[in-house]
């Protein structure tokens, strides 16, 4: 089964030479920041000492935890305005090296006859977050059994153009994953599954196996965002639940080894940087500290976090990588002059969604919001494309974000109007 697309761009890809350096554990950081969500419950306060191997947060919604990935102190509190997240309050954790926490990584349990309970008491009891989209990996086995799923897919479909994290995954730590994947199959009683990776013939020296631990690895060609079809079309076939690479290996630690998710596996690359490498980091760590281990060789015009087509650029080098970082990228930018839309419609072609990109741009910056819903705005997947492809150089994908920012802000407006009377 290879699917691909025939709609999107053919970015180049700058996988290597983060791809073929391994995988590179970063050891612990000074301190880090752990976002205080509305529903978690602290339970540590500020002033004492927290630990690796305990909880310091519990998720009021699902009964999850989240562990700290450090020995260190609860120093203070303080805000950072936090991509995807908002303006939040998050608590800093200073090491402290008296106190060592050594893992026992022997297998308490195998991989056989788990029962579905159990699978996911234990992870929720250690935190493991799918980096695919930042929800508990035992949320995703609850939904999947209730709708049925048949089949569970190892993520590894890496097609932004620097983005190689899931693939080193599959390449440096493929047992665990494969064992992770039969875990989410036990789970589920499913029939079928796989590990999918994405591949460009000719772009890298390494060549992917047939299988690994007997699970078929699947290659998937296509247009970016491949992903996002894919996954429309893999449900349309059969019910079908996609999981991170870097989630299954974490499922597997907290089921097999009972050991807390700690770290992130992300990509660190971009044309300012003298070593581009996919590292182990742990979670919270300043995106600055991670991007000096990479040796700053220019100064950056913007360090994105998320993926270079539709992440996000910030300004503070002090934001925590979350369990749902997949890249930081510190990139030097030729000056983007903006001219006016001259309606070539090559952002049409582009549109994975067969949506009218040009369009909607003319009645976002018009502030005709209500039209955009009528030109199915609700459907862009916000990929980025056909910012790519303009050869005025328009930031579309800016204005469909902003449209559809503000269509979701009328909608909760509504709705609290509709509330309260």
């Amino acid at each position: 089964m290879i699917i691909g697309n025939q709609r999107g761009i053919m970015p180049i890809q700058y996988k290597e030479p983060a791809f073929s350096s391994g995988i590179y554990k970063m050891e612990d950081p000074e301190y880090l920041y752990i976002p205080l969500l509305p529903a978690a419950k602290p339970l540590f306060e500020q002033g004492f000492n927290v630990f690796k191997e305990q909880p310091f947060l519990e998720d009021g919604t699902n009964g999850g935890f989240f562990y700290p990935a450090i020995n260190g102190f609860f120093k203070e509190k303080t805000f950072f305005n936090i991509p995807f997240l908002g303006n939040i309050e998050c608590a800093r954790i200073t090491k402290i090296d008296s106190i060592i926490t050594e893992f026992d990584e022997s297998e308490k349990r195998g991989v056989d006859g788990i029962r579905y309970e159990k699978i996911l008491e234990l992870a929720r009891k250690f935190g493991v977050i799918c980096e695919l989209d930042g929800r508990p990996v035992a949320d995703k086995l609850e939904e999947a059994k209730a709708r049925g799923v048949t089949r569970v897919i190892a993520d590894a479909i890496e097609d932004e153009p620097y983005q190689s994290a899931g693939m080193a995954v599959i390449r440096y730590h493929g047992k665990e994953v494969a064992k992770g994947l039969q875990i989410a199959e036990a789970a589920l009683d499913t029939k079928e599954k796989s590990i999918c990776v994405f591949v460009r013939d000719m772009e890298l020296s390494y060549q992917f196996p047939a299988e690994i631990e007997g699970i078929p690895v699947e290659r998937i060609k296509g247009k970016y965002p491949v992903r996002y079809t894919m996954q429309a079309k893999a449900d349309v076939q059969q019910p079908t639940l996609f999981l991170g690479a870097g989630a299954l290996y974490h499922l597997y630690r907290a089921v097999c080894l009972e050991i807390p998710h700690h770290t992130a596996f992300i990509t660190v690359s971009g044309n300012c940087l003298k070593t581009p490498r996919n590292m182990e980091v742990p979670i919270g760590t300043p995106i600055g500290t991670v991007l000096d281990i990479c040796k700053i060789k220019h100064k950056p015009d913007t360090v994105v976090v998320g993926g270079t087509m539709n992440g996000v650029s910030v300004v503070n080098s002090e934001l925590p990588v979350g369990p749902a970082t997949r890249g930081i990228y510190a990139l030097r930018t030729r000056l983007k002059t903006h001219f006016e839309c001259m309606g070539c419609a090559k952002c049409i072609d582009a549109c994975p969604s067969h949506l009218m990109p040009y369009y909607l741009y003319r009645l976002s910056k018009a502030g005709e919001y209500g039209q955009c819903r009528e030109y199915r705005i609700d459907s862009c997947i916000e990929c980025g494309a056909c910012s790519y492809v303009c050869p005025s150089r328009i930031d579309l994908v800016s204005y469909m974000k902003d449209a559809k920012k503000h269509l979701e802000q009328e909608k909760t407006g509504e709705e609290a109007v509709s509330h309260e009377s």
